[in-house]
């Protein structure tokens, strides 16, 4: 993740849940191996994975990272059937 605004989402959200989105999306560990690293349940670690990528999400829409469109825009675009 090299997108400073997404970084500094991720360093904001509470321990567990940082620790548990790094080993998921970062480090590419399932749900299974992080529930044994830490001795969790499976459910567990799937709600600090669902909260903390709620948290992310959040923070990010927050600052307003991402596209923003214009209202109305997607009434302006042209079908791809229509394109030449």
């Amino acid at each position: 993740m090299s997108d400073p605004d997404a970084r500094a989402a991720l360093s904001a959200a509470p321990p567990a849940e940082r620790q548990c989105l790094e080993l998921a999306y970062l480090d590419g560990l399932s749900v299974g191996e992080i529930a044994t690293l830490y001795r969790l349940p499976v459910a567990a670690v799937c709600d600090y994975l669902r909260r903390g990528r709620e948290g992310v999400r959040r923070r990010l829409a927050s600052a307003h990272v991402g596209p923003n469109p214009t209202p109305g825009d997607e009434e302006r675009s042209i079908p791809a059937s229509e394109a030449r």
